[in-house]
């Protein structure tokens, strides 16, 4: 039996999701929801029965809720219609950000570079109102503020609010960026002051190819990809209603009385035997910002030890964790988010936990951990005489 703790990467698949889905499919639901006959009707159905559980679930109206194929493409689409919609065509963004989300800004609009606080992983607010301030009001040159609420990397909860604020002093429209945090943070607030939210499905325990943009109420969305008019001609393509009913499956699950909250305080208690264990050992460290990171997710530095030779190991073990690497084609490409914050990513590890992690796990890797940092430092010292 493995312990699994990339959560953070993408989560085990609900059992509630995996029996809606093989009921679904073992019923033989098809047909074209955009006809109108029995199978299609079936189809529009389950499609937006997810998306009112969806919006129920982040606290919005389901017209809000455009369902996409990943968190990735509802980033580009936030984007591409934030520049789309404006005269201007300046997207701040900052070096924490997601790869989606600087690739996107850099090809549909051009970006302005917040720098960031490396002690607590987090844009620098006086940097950003600077900016903002700089901006000749009669140009309106800045369309759009990317932000997160939790950092893919650091797995530090980022000032959302005291951004979108900031940014309404100014009247400039803001991109939250939670598909970190879906399934592990109340998105109510975020949904509530932002103009564009993006989610992905698959972080919470719901099927991969499913994300969805969250739209504030009268925001006009420009469609980036065209053809029929799907999602209300917001987003074309046949509806991956398969997948978009796993992900309101997931939001009922998650849904139920202050299941939440029950879980974000067992998934803290899970690791702290492990923050106790890093700040003791003399092969590890806790990072600056250790106090900030979200509840399911624990960061930290080894000591003269590579990453990736400490995750080797644990996969023998039957463990999976993530090193300091980043999310690209390299998948050893060292992260520039740990970079831009004087942290070495090839000596960093990433713990995320969910809804299947035990403590059984946690004492597992605890045990490894020290046994494996031990045996390593023990060869480089060797090594080295």
């Amino acid at each position: 039996m493995r312990s699994y703790l990339d959560y953070s990467s993408t989560a085990p698949v609900r059992p509630e999701v995996a029996e809606a889905v093989n009921t679904i499919i073992g019923s033989r639901c098809y047909g074209d929801p955009s006809r109108n006959y029995r199978e299609a009707i079936v189809v529009r159905d389950i499609i937006e029965d997810a998306r009112n559980s969806v919006a129920r679930f982040v606290g919005t109206r389901s017209r809000n809720v455009i369902f996409t194929s990943s968190g990735t493409e509802a980033v580009n689409l936030a984007i591409y219609s934030a520049t789309r919609h404006n005269n201007g065509n300046g997207v701040v963004c900052s070096s924490l950000d997601h790869s989606s989300v600087r690739a996107a800004s850099t090809l549909w609009a051009r970006p302005i570079e917040v720098p960031v606080l490396q002690d607590s992983s987090s844009p620098d607010l006086n940097a950003l109102e600077n900016i903002l301030e700089a901006q000749p009001r009669e140009q309106n040159d800045i369309v759009l503020v990317n932000c997160q609420m939790i950092n893919h990397e650091s797995a530090a909860v980022q000032p959302y609010r005291e951004i979108t604020e900031l940014c309404g002093r100014y009247g400039i429209p803001v991109h939250i960026d939670a598909c970190n945090a879906i399934g592990n943070e109340n998105l109510a607030d975020a949904v509530a002051m932002a103009d564009y939210v993006t989610v992905t499905a698959h972080k919470m325990g719901a099927l991969p190819g499913t994300g969805a943009l969250i739209v504030g109420n009268g925001i006009r969305v420009k469609p980036m990809i065209m053809g029929a008019v799907q999602e209300r001609s917001r987003r074309a393509g046949f509806e991956n209603y398969i997948g978009i009913h796993a992900f309101g499956v997931a939001c009922n699950t998650l849904s139920a009385q202050g299941s939440q909250i029950r879980e974000a305080g067992r998934l803290r208690a899970l690791l702290a035997p492990l923050r106790s264990f890093v700040s003791q050992s003399r092969h590890t460290t806790l990072l600056e910002f250790d106090s900030l990171m979200a509840p399911h997710t624990m960061v930290f530095s080894l000591q003269g030890i590579k990453a990736e030779a400490v995750v080797v190991e644990m996969d023998k073990l039957g463990i999976a964790v993530h090193s300091g690497s980043s999310c690209s084609s390299e998948p050893f490409a060292p992260s520039p988010v740990l970079g831009s914050l004087g942290i070495d990513p090839e000596s960093t590890l990433r713990v995320s936990v969910g809804w299947n992690t035990t403590e059984q796990d946690i004492k597992l890797f605890i045990e490894s951990l020290d046994a494996i940092t031990s045996r390593l430092s023990k060869l480089r010292t060797t090594t080295a005489v």
